[in-house]
C-alpha cells in the first residue's frame, strides 16, 4: 500500500458496522459503499450506497460454505431425540435447556417476526424462540419477541449454510442459527402439536467448508436491489460477500463466518488498492468506470434455482468483480453504466467514450444482451412492492449503435452513440425495470460489459404513501410493538423540561402520542402537519396554509427527507411544532403528505396524503 493512500472503514451494519471503504488518493476521495442487506425488492436503496459518484457494492455468495458448527440435542414429545448443528450469534448462546416456541409454524413465511406480534402472544420468558431469517434485520425480529419477554432466540436460515446472526437488542441473552432444513423440520413438528425441548451445552465445535452448489457464484438473496429514486443505476459492481470466513474480535473467537455487503465492500476496496498501486494516475471516476465495466455478469438465482438469464443490473451492477481485468485492461470506458431513466424522462440516446490506453490500435465490436426485466409491484393491483424474488420476464429493450465496430488508435478515444427502444408488452402499471449489458470486445482480447437500465413506466405515477396499508397512525411512545390506538385517545404530556425540539426527559408513566409512518415507495420529502379539530381555528393563532391546507404547522422532527420504503419510522409528538411553538391542549389530527418520485415539492397534487385519527393532548406541570 502506498504511503499517500488513506483508508477508512465505516458502517451501519452489524456486527462489524463496515459499510463504507474510503480511499483518498492524491487528495481525491473514492468512496465504496455497501448496500443495505435484506432484499426487500426493487427501489430499496436507502444507504450511503445511493450516493452520486459512490461505488455501490452488491454481494455474491461464496462457492464454498465455511461454517463453525456447534452441536446440540433436541427431543420431540419427550421421546424422539436428535442432534443439530448451530452457529452462535456475536452475543453468544449460553448453555440452556428450553422448550422451543415458533413465531410462525409455516417455514414459508418470508417476513417472520418482522411485525409486532399479536397481543395474545404468550409470555416468551423461559422459551427458545424459533424465527426464520429474512426481510428485516435480526434486531427488528429480536425487538418484536423481546416485547413478550423472550431472552433466547434460535434463527433458522433462508439460504444454504449458516451465518452469524447480528443481534444486539437489549434483553436478548443468547442467539444462534440453525440450517434452513433444521428450522423447517422443527416448525413442521410444532405445527402438528408436538413439543420440542432443545438442549445446548457448547461442548463440540467442528469447522467444515463444503461446496455451495445452490447459490455459490450468484447474487446473495439479501443483497439490496435498486434503482435509486432518481433512476440512477446501482450497484456498480458485486463481490464475494455471502458466507465469508472473516476475522472477529478475540473476545468472540478471533474468526467466524459472516455474510453481508459489508463483506463484499472490503473485497472491492482491496481491488481498488491494486488498481491504484499499478496505475497511480487513476482518478476516482475512472476507477468507478473500470470496476463497473470489467466485471462478469452472473445469471439469476432465487436462492434455490439458477436460471438461464442474467440477473437484473439493478441487483448485480456490472456483475462479479474481476481484479485482474480491472488492473490490466487497456480499454477504459468513461462511465460505469448507462441510465435511461423512466418514460417521463426517457433518455432515448446516450453515449459512452472508449479510450485505448494500449500501445497499438484496437478494433472494438459492439453488441448487447438483455438481463431479466423485474416487476416492482405484484400483479394483484397492490401498491406494495414485491419482496425477493420479484416477478421476472425476459422481455427487454432493443439497443442499436452508431457503428457496429470502431477502431481506436493507441492513446486515443472514440465516442459511441447508443439508441434504445423500450421493451414491449410489459404491464407498465407494475413499474417494470429493464436492464442489460453492452458487450465491447477488442481485438487485443479486452472484453468489457457496460451495464444499462431504465424503468418502463412513469415513476411520478407510483403511489408512495398508501393509507390502505394502515399508515400513518397514532400509537404511544411507551409501546414498542407500535399498536395503533383508537380515535380520541387522550394523551398526557409533561411540560417540565420539554425542550423546544419536542424532546422530554421526565414523562415516565405518561401516555405520549407517537406518529408512525410507513411508505410503499421512497419519498424525498414527507410533511406531518398538525390539524386542529376545531375547524374555525378560533382558539389558535399563527395558523398557516401549507400546500393548500390550513394547519398549525409541521410537528417537531418533521418535515423528513429522503425516507426509504418498507421501513416504518416513528416521530414522538410532545405538543411542540418544528418552529418551537407549543400548541394548546386540545384535539388534533396529523396530516401526512409524501412527495411522489420526481414530484414538484410546491405542487399539492404531487403528494400522496393520509390523515390520522383525531387524538387529544393534555399537559401536566
Amino acid at each position: 500500500m502506498r504511503s499517500d493512500k488513506t483508508w477508512y472503514l465505516l458502517s451501519t451494519e452489524e456486527p462489524w458496522t463496515v459499510v463504507v471503504s474510503r480511499i483518498v488518493a492524491a487528495g481525491t476521495p473514492c468512496t465504496l459503499a455497501a448496500g443495505n442487506d435484506g432484499s426487500e425488492g426493487l427501489f430499496y436503496g436507502s444507504s450511503a450506497a445511493d450516493g452520486i459518484g459512490v461505488i455501490a457494492v452488491g454481494s455474491i455468495d461464496n462457492i464454498e460454505s465455511p461454517v463453525f458448527t456447534t452441536y446440540g440435542t433436541y427431543s420431540i414429545d419427550n421421546s424422539t431425540t436428535g442432534e443439530f448443528g448451530y452457529l452462535e450469534a456475536a452475543i453468544g448462546m449460553p448453555n440452556i435447556s428450553l422448550p422451543l416456541w415458533a413465531v410462525s409454524k409455516d417455514s414459508a413465511i418470508v417476513d417472520d417476526a418482522c411485525e409486532p406480534l399479536p397481543a395474545d402472544t404468550p409470555d416468551l420468558a423461559g422459551k427458545l424462540v424459533l424465527i426464520r431469517r429474512g426481510t428485516c434485520t435480526f434486531d427488528t425480529k429480536a425487538a418484536n419477541v423481546a416485547a413478550f419477554g423472550a431472552q433466547y432466540i434460535m434463527f433458522y436460515n433462508n439460504a444454504p449454510s449458516l451465518t452469524s446472526a447480528s443481534v444486539s437488542y437489549p434483553g436478548i441473552l443468547g442467539a444462534a442459527m440453525v440450517s434452513a432444513e433444521q428450522g423447517a423440520s422443527w416448525a413442521a413438528s410444532l405445527a402438528t402439536g408436538s413439543a420440542i425441548q432443545v438442549t445446548i451445552t457448547g461442548d463440540l465445535t467442528v469447522f467444515s467448508s463444503p461446496p455451495n452448489n445452490i447459490t455459490g457464484g450468484h447474487m446473495s438473496t439479501f443483497s439490496m436491489w435498486n434503482p435509486t429514486n432518481e433512476a440512477y443505476v446501482k450497484p456498480e459492481i458485486s463481490a464475494p460477500g455471502g458466507n465469508i470466513l472473516s476475522p472477529l474480535p478475540l473476545s468472540q473467537g478471533g474468526y467466524g463466518v459472516l455474510s453481508g455487503t459489508s463483506m463484499a465492500t472490503p473485497f472491492v476496496a482491496g481491488v481498488v488498492a491494486l488498481m491504484t498501486q499499478a496505475r497511480p494516475d487513476l482518478d476516482p471516476y475512472t476507477i468507478r468506470a473500470i470496476l463497473g465495466t470489467t466485471g462478469h455478469p452472473v445469471t439469476f438465482n432465487d436462492g434455490r434455482t439458477t436460471y438461464d438469464y442474467l440477473a437484473p443490473v439493478v441487483q448485480q451492477g456490472g456483475g462479479e468483480v474481476d481484479a485482474f481485468a480491472a488492473v490490466h485492461t487497456s480499454t477504459v470506458i468513461d462511465v460505469a453504466n448507462l441510465a435511461f431513466n423512466d418514460t417521463a424522462h426517457f433518455v432515448k440516446e446516450a453515449n459512452f467514450t472508449i479510450t485505448n490506453r494500449g500501445t497499438s490500435e484496437i478494433t472494438y465490436d459492439f453488441a448487447y444482451v438483455n438481463a431479466a426485466t423485474a416487476y416492482t409491484l405484484p400483479d394483484d393491483g397492490s401498491t406494495q412492492p414485491q419482496t425477493f424474488p420479484p416477478d421476472l420476464v425476459t422481455s427487454g429493450a432493443s439497443v442499436s449503435f452508431s457503428a457496429g465496430s470502431v477502431s481506436v488508435a493507441a492513446g486515443k478515444s472514440e465516442t459511441v452513440l447508443v439508441t434504445l427502444a423500450l421493451p414491449q408488452d410489459l404491464a407498465t402499471a407494475r413499474i417494470p425495470v429493464y436492464s442489460g449489458f453492452i458487450t465491447i470486445n477488442g481485438t487485443n482480447g479486452d472484453s468489457l460489459n457496460l451495464p444499462y437500465a431504465g424503468i418502463a413506466s412513469s415513476l411520478k405515477d407510483a403511489t408512495v404513501l398508501d393509507a390502505s396499508t394502515g399508515y400513518p397512525y397514532i400509537t404511544s411512545t411507551s409501546d414498542n410493538t407500535y399498536v395503533p390506538l383508537d380515535a380520541n385517545t387522550v394523551f398526557t404530556i409533561s411540560v417540565a423540561n420539554t425542550t423546544i425540539n419536542g424532546t422530554t426527559d421526565n414523562s415516565t408513566g405518561l401516555l405520549i402520542p407517537n406518529l408512525r409512518i410507513g411508505l410503499v415507495m421512497p419519498s424525498s420529502l414527507i410533511r406531518a402537519d398538525l390539524i386542529p379539530s376545531n375547524i374555525t381555528y378560533g382558539t389558535y393563532t399563527n395558523t398557516t396554509t401549507v400546500l393548500g391546507v390550513k394547519t398549525l404547522g409541521a410537528i417537531a422532527g418533521t418535515p423528513s427527507v429522503y425516507q426509504p420504503r418498507a421501513n416504518a419510522w416513528s416521530t414522538a409528538f410532545y405538543g411542540v411544532l418544528d418552529d418551537g411553538r407549543r400548541v394548546p391542549a386540545g384535539t388534533y389530527s396529523i396530516l401526512v403528505r409524501a412527495l411522489r418520485i420526481f414530484g414538484d415539492a410546491t405542487n399539492p397534487d404531487d403528494y400522496d396524503s393520509a390523515e390520522t385519527v383525531p387524538f387529544t393532548i393534555k399537559y401536566v406541570h
